[in-house]
């Protein structure tokens, strides 16, 4: 096996396990976390599916929804007269 596969299989299996792209970027030796996060983006699609479960999971699970729920209100419809409209339109 070459090194470059060796480096390449570290940083796979270093980010499928949730470690953090900057992490992984400075074990590898990577300028950036954005080099390491271009060559590596393969390994991400499982984790966004993971992450959206995680969120979802907390959400459910904690006071942290109920909270949230009480911040967004659906928004109301506006009835403007002619009148109305045209002077918003014009100002």
């Amino acid at each position: 096996m070459r090194l470059y596969d060796r480096r390449h299989t570290a940083a796979t299996l270093a980010l499928s396990a949730g470690v953090s792209a900057k992490v992984a970027s400075e074990q590898l030796g990577d300028a950036t976390a954005a080099f390491t996060l271009d060559i590596y983006s393969h390994v991400l699609p499982h984790m966004q599916a993971d992450a959206a479960k995680r969120v979802a999971t907390l959400l459910r699970t904690s006071d942290f929804g109920e909270n949230l729920a009480g911040l967004r209100k659906p928004p109301q419809s506006v009835h403007l007269t002619e009148h109305e409209w045209m002077s918003a339109e014009a100002g």
